[in-house]
Formats: C-alpha cells, structure tokens, sequence
C-alpha cells in the first residue's frame, strides 16, 4: 500500500489577498493540453493575480516549451519527475489544480487530488474525469470549453472559502465511492 502523503504545512487559501499556489501534476506533453495551460497562465493569471505560482509535477517533451514559453518564469515551478510521495505532497500544498487533459480514461490523479482536499478546474472529457467531479460542488469545476474553464478559474480564485468546502465534499465522495475510511483518510 502507498503512504499516505504529510499532513499541509501551508496555511489554506482564505483571502483573494492571500498568495495562490496552482499545481498541474502529470505528464508535460501535447496529450495533456499543456500549451492550453501555458496560455490561460500567460493571458488570464500572472498579471492578474500577481501572487499565483504554478507548479508543473511531471517531466515530459513540452517541459522545456512552458520553460521558455511562461511569462513570469519566476513564479513557474518546473519540478520535472518526482517520487509519488513528493508528488502527493506538492498537491496537499496547493490550492487549486489545473486538468486539462482530454485524454485519459480514468483520471487517477483527479482522485488523488480530491483526496488531498485539492480543488480542480478540469476540462470535461465525457469520461473518467467527468464523472468524478460534479462541477461547483464535489470536488471542483467542471469545464466544456476554454472559456468556461477560465470562468470557473477566475470564479473559484475569487471565492478561497467556497474552494474549501468543495474540496472537502471531493475528499467525502472518494471516501464514499471507493471504499476509504477514516484510517485512509490523508488529513489526520
């Protein structure tokens, strides 16, 4: 069995004044939409929220395209490949996960991030993702287009506290659906 990853060490997100950690964990590729979230971060986020960092869990052949491709690079995060344990602790940290893979069956990460009590504008995909996030209330946002995925961002950034008990209602549904109980649970 995986550990459970640490408990969060960084105070949530509770204020639109407080700083924004943004994750995007996976594989830096074509399949995983990347150049999408390259765009959304250089045209709608780092002048916008001039406390958003983003952090990239993952390696793969687009790592050295956001490298070179985001604005704010400072505030870009490029972790590249890591252990699951670190990757499970960089989403406990973070306060919102950005998904816009239309490629995936299942999604596990989506799962694990609702387990880490990690919200998630995600792009629907018509499966495995669509059906583990019901959009506004369990788990995060759920996107059918680019524009609805940047309304749901900038909504969900505006409102830290409504964040919060998605994530919480995310966690709930894994928990219910997948068998977990509270010795599973990632948050002692």
């Amino acid at each position: 069995m995986r550990s459970k990853p640490p408990l969060r060490t960084r105070p949530r997100r509770r204020t639109c004044a407080d700083p924004i950690r943004l994750i995007t964990p996976g594989r830096i590729s074509a399949e995983k939409n990347i150049e999408l979230l390259i765009s959304i971060w250089n045209d709608e986020l780092v002048d916008r929220y001039p406390k958003a960092e983003w952090y990239l869990v993952g390696s793969g052949p687009l790592l050295d395209t956001v490298r070179q491709r985001v604005r704010g690079p400072d505030r870009v995060q490029t972790l590249g490949e890591v252990s699951h344990q670190r990757m499970l602790r960089e989403m406990v940290e973070a306060d919102l996960m950005l998904y816009a893979s239309l490629g995936d069956t299942f999604g596990l990460v989506i799962t694990e991030a609702k387990l880490c009590r990690l919200p998630i504008i995600a792009l629907a995909d018509n499966a495995g993702v669509s059906a583990q996030i019901r959009d506004g209330e369990i788990g995060g946002y759920l996107a059918t287009d680019l524009p609805g995925f940047v309304h749901r961002m900038h909504n969900a950034l505006a409102n830290p506290l409504q964040l919060i008990d998605i994530a919480e209602c995310g966690a709930d549904d894994v928990n219910k659906r997948f068998g977990y109980n509270q010795h599973h649970q990632l948050s002692d």
